[in-house]
């Protein structure tokens, strides 16, 4: 993963410091007390947004350390390379929290049992409950010899659809109840994707400052504000990379009169070879005066991308290091596929496996 991408997800977090440098202000550090097993000599203390990421030493197998405090973040103790991930996610409120490593898996406590940790802690049991009980019905489902397979669907069916509202009504109350700590930041995290942006742009509005200039929301309320520009129905958007002295724009391709089919992808990621062969489909069907296919690399060094060009033989044109689409176009997995239509404006975006052959197929009859 190149330095570029390292920038633009930064980049948001470094707008919102003060709000959440002032949501340190009014508590003392956070003490974390680490408990480690035998034969460990330290623990990594990690919190993204403050920057933090150290090493501390452990002295009669115990590792002491204080943090900046913001309800509005979390933060991490890991042990080291080989010990396995084991992993503790903690949020500095201000509380002395003490790190259980001995056992096999990690245990959390504070020093008050008003710590905004132990609702996480019991907000995790409840999703682990409730996951384990989703997957016994299912399972109870497909064992019934006594019904028909339709019954059996109809019943694991019903039990999906009841497991993804308890799901979604619990990060919604979240995130209307814990607005100002790392607990509504995690809802807001969890409901992208599951809600419609409009309605997730709306809800991170009512959060505190502080939370919403938190890593977690600011990237996810960047990417779903991207995510809504480049919507089906709107204009494309211009970028420029540069390809030594030469400038290339997507405006070089789109908009042109032609459909094209847009893949942004990477070298190393093996579900864009696994897409390519139905895009080579695509392209071998329909390239021509009113359709091209053009690959936007993205999180990728230009010497991988060209060594992947050749190497897979993938015969359309391709943009290198151009990472600066995916935050415009709100891509954050791989691969992602938008149809743009002859004037420039987003057809359909999301395109998978031979819905990919499918549509290109239909706007061309």
């Amino acid at each position: 993963m190149n330095n570029r991408f390292i920038k633009v997800v930064f980049g948001s977090v470094a707008v919102g410091m003060l709000a959440l440098m002032a949501g340190c202000s009014r508590l003392p550090n956070t003490k974390l007390q680490i408990l480690l097993p035998e034969g460990v000599k330290s623990a990594r203390i990690q919190v993204v947004d403050f920057k933090l990421d150290t090493n501390v030493a452990a002295v009669n197998n115990v590792v002491t350390f204080a943090v900046p405090s913001n309800p509005a973040v979390s933060g991490t103790v890991s042990l080291g390379k080989g010990f396995g991930a084991k992993g503790c996610t903690f949020i500095p409120d201000g509380t002395a929290l003490t790190v259980d490593m001995t056992g096999s898996k990690p245990a959390l406590s504070s020093d008050k049992k008003s710590s905004i940790n132990y609702r996480m802690l019991a907000n995790k049991d409840f999703e682990m409950q409730s996951a384990s009980d989703y997957s016994r019905k299912v399972q109870d489902a497909r064992g019934r010899a006594d019904l028909s397979p339709e019954a059996r669907d109809s019943i694991v069916t019903v039990a999906t659809q009841d497991f993804q509202k308890l799901v979604l009504d619990e990060y919604r109350k979240r995130a209307e109840q814990e607005k100002d700590n790392y607990i509504g930041a995690d809802a807001i995290l969890k409901l992208r994707g599951k809600i419609p942006n409009e309605e997730l742009d709306s809800l991170i509005s009512t959060m505190s400052p502080a939370v919403i200039a938190s890593g977690t929301v600011s990237t996810v309320r960047d990417n779903i504000r991207a995510l809504m520009a480049t919507d089906e129905g709107m204009p494309f958007k211009d970028f420029t990379v540069k390809d030594g002295k030469k400038e290339i724009r997507l405006s070089d391709y789109v908009g042109k009169g032609k459909y094209v089919l847009v893949d942004f992808w990477a070298s190393w990621s093996r579900p864009c070879d696994a897409e390519r062969a139905f895009i080579k489909e695509a392209y071998d069907r329909f390239e021509g005066d009113r359709f091209m296919v053009l690959g936007v690399a993205v999180w990728d060094e230009p010497e991988s991308t060209m060594a992947a060009v050749v190497n897979r033989h993938i015969p359309w044109t391709c943009i290198h290091d151009a990472t600066e689409a995916a935050r415009i176009y709100g891509v954050i997995t791989l691969p992602h596929v938008i149809l743009f239509g002859p004037d420039g404006k987003i057809i359909r975006r999301g395109l998978t496996g031979e819905d990919i052959v499918k549509t290109v197929d239909f706007y061309l009859k």
